[in-house]
């Protein structure tokens, strides 16, 4: 039993000490690197590095040299089993905004090892909430909204399916 509860505790030592070493700062860089591969760019961020995670703020997106959105925070958390990002009021273009009509205040993208090509996403808006999954190896995205109250989510609606279920957003990338 003493034996077990060493290797429990050297094993928790060893994952904080890698956790709280790891270079998050040149990780978000190789990222951003990869996202500039695909024209995406992010820019005039702050950055700040914290024990465990990496917070982004003020920063704004660049779809092809095209403004796409504003961001107020985006915070990047990475343990050994799971990878999340949670970005607040993320705010499309003004030359966007017939096109993306809402604004975002809070956006959770989860990502885990067990289920690697799954990335989870929970957000909210002035449209109500939703969730949904992207599924990176079939390169698809499917978004289910709770509610159809708000002037915004009927803004929305054109870009919509509904179902039994509700409305559904679903797109093929």
């Amino acid at each position: 039993m003493q034996l077990a509860i060493k290797i429990l505790i050297g094993l928790l030592i060893f994952y904080l000490s890698v956790m709280f070493f790891l270079p998050k700062k040149e990780l978000y860089f190789l990222a951003e690197k990869q996202l500039e591969e695909q024209k995406l760019i992010i820019s005039d961020e702050k950055i700040d590095e914290g024990i465990f995670d990496i917070k982004l703020s003020e920063g704004k997106l660049f779809f092809e040299d095209m403004d796409v959105a504003t961001f107020e925070n985006i915070n990047i958390a990475t343990t050994l089993f799971t990878n999340s990002a949670e970005i607040t009021n993320f705010i499309p273009a003004q030359s966007l905004q017939d096109i993306i009509p809402v604004g975002i205040k809070t956006l959770l993208l989860t990502q885990s090892i067990i289920n690697f090509d799954m990335v989870d996403i929970e957000l909210s808006g002035n449209f109500g909430e939703a969730e949904g999954v992207v599924d990176l190896e079939k390169r698809e995205i499917k978004l289910f909204f709770k509610t159809d109250k708000s002037k915004s989510f009927t803004k929305l609606k054109k870009y919509l399916k509904k179902t039994k279920e509700g409305w559904i957003y679903e797109k093929k990338f």
